[in-house]
């Protein structure tokens, strides 16, 4: 079992020091993924949160307890697709002679396309262009990221880009991964229990 600290700066001019970066923590089980974020503010929802994300329905389970005490939990499917009329297609172009060392894994170049067209919304075109391993299993279209399922491979370092916000631009990086993280750190605590 991994887990890997992921921080993420988004390179937006108009945000506090404490919006633009973030720290994301993914421990990585067979059916599920443990994540963990640090939030730059408290929440006005909840005091206490418990995220996983199951690997075979593509969904985020948010468990927490709200201000009031109680358990409660909020599941969102990350294929949106499934719930608003969104059509969404991909181009993938990979660079595999692109290659860089990170954190001792050998990573090369994917750039993902994805096209969203939304009845309401309109169109939106997102740039994730990023260096992989195929060393871990933590696929990139589980970090809530892309609506479709695309590649498998584990972005070590990821840029995102909107075509339509100039301002949008975004880095994520691993800064660090640890090996043997206990088995007690992705099981959902008692207190999250809905009851």
């Amino acid at each position: 079992m991994n887990e890997i600290k992921i921080d993420t700066e988004k390179l937006i001019s108009k945000l506090t020091p404490n919006e633009k970066e973030e720290k994301h923590f993914y421990t990585i089980a067979d059916d599920q993924i443990r994540y963990r974020r640090n939030l730059t503010k408290s929440s006005s929802l909840f005091n206490e949160e418990w995220i996983s994300i199951d690997r075979n329905s593509r969904t985020m389970n948010h468990y927490y307890i709200s201000k009031d005490k109680s358990s409660k939990v909020t599941k969102f499917p990350l294929d949106r697709t499934t719930f608003r009329d969104i059509k969404v297609t991909y181009e993938t172009k990979e660079d595999k002679n692109d290659k860089k060392i990170i954190l001792g894994y050998e990573c090369f170049r994917v750039i993902v396309t994805e096209t969203i067209i939304d009845a309401e919304y309109g169109t939106e075109v997102k740039i994730y262009d990023m260096y992989v391993t195929n060393q871990i299993d933590l696929p990139f279209h589980l970090l809530n990221t892309t609506l479709k399922q695309t590649i498998d491979s584990c972005p070590l370092q990821l840029s995102t880009f909107r075509k339509d916000k100039e301002n949008s631009f975004s880095i994520m990086k691993a800064v660090e991964i640890r090996r043997s993280v206990m088995c007690n750190e992705i099981q959902i605590p008692q207190r999250f229990t809905i009851r």
